[in-house]
């Protein structure tokens, strides 16, 4: 990779190419500099942007990197894979279950139906309202209502995932 930029100093492959060496030798600082001046010679390059942010999860405080998840996503609206980091970030780090919901559902409109990553979002849009609804009765809180139609809808939407039939 060396050499190639040698040769060409705006090769934005070996500039990726030197940012993953980087990153597998644990040179995070080294590793972001050079996929950031890959991602300057190729700005709209999807993968180079995602081993960016793989990086920048290691090297940016969690504010900032939250911005450069929903800087990216801005440039690629309907990448699945943005859509995803940004919705689990959301749930998980952040603790913004309604956020990631629609960043879920987002996903489940976008992506093949048959894909693995739209029957994830399901299962995850599944999870976090048992989740609500568990932590409601256990606070006594008893304001949210679960209907069997829509307990109903829930099973058959993953009805294809678990090969099973349901009937409520």
């Amino acid at each position: 990779a060396r050499d190639a930029l040698k040769k060409n100093p705006e090769d934005a492959a070996a500039w990726r190419l030197c940012s993953q060496a980087h990153f597998q030798l644990g040179e995070t600082n080294e590793a972001e500099m050079t996929i950031l001046e890959a991602i300057r010679h190729q700005p709209f390059d999807l993968d180079m942007r995602m081993d960016y942010l793989r990086i920048a999860r290691e090297t940016l405080p969690s504010k900032r990197y939250l911005q450069e998840l929903e800087k990216v996503r801005d440039l690629f609206p309907e990448s699945t894979e943005i859509l995803w980091e940004l919705a689990r970030r959301y749930q998980m780090v952040e603790n913004m279950p309604v956020t990631a919901a629609i960043l879920y559902r987002k996903i489940i409109q976008i992506a093949p139906v048959s894909s693995a990553i739209a029957g994830q979002a399901e299962i995850e849009l599944i999870v976090a309202s048992s989740s609500e609804l568990l932590a409601g009765l256990r606070d006594g809180e008893f304001n949210i209502v679960v209907t069997a139609e829509k307990v109903s809808e829930d099973l058959y939407r993953i009805d294809h995932l678990c090969e099973e039939d349901y009937k409520v």
